[in-house]
């Protein structure tokens, strides 16, 4: 797949001018790419990244980052629930044996 990065200094880097991670990071505003059939799409978003060889822009990266497995997400809880496990994690006698109590 063809692509070309535009970036907010006015410059570009593409598929010809090398490999996707050797793009600057930072700073892109516009995302062409040319999909198989010959359709060029202009992707506007606040993260772009390449997966399985199809370039691609999200505003979310909950998603993106869940695929890479080592990264664990905590969540909003009320009060009630926080409580509880809060009360379960401290009456864990292995984790207090690691906080030293």
């Amino acid at each position: 797949m063809r692509w070309k990065l535009y970036y907010d200094d006015l410059t570009t880097f593409s598929s010809e001018d090398g490999i996707w991670e050797a793009a600057p990071t930072d700073g892109v505003l516009f995302l062409n790419r040319w999909d198989a059939d010959g359709t060029i799409e202009t992707i506007s978003h606040d993260f772009y990244f390449n997966h399985d060889g199809v370039m691609q822009g999200t505003e979310h990266l909950g998603p993106l980052l869940r695929k890479l497995g080592f990264i664990k997400f905590g969540r909003w809880a009320n009060t009630e629930r926080l409580e509880a496990v809060r009360t379960m994690a401290n009456k864990d006698a292995l984790w207090q044996q690691k906080l030293g109590t």
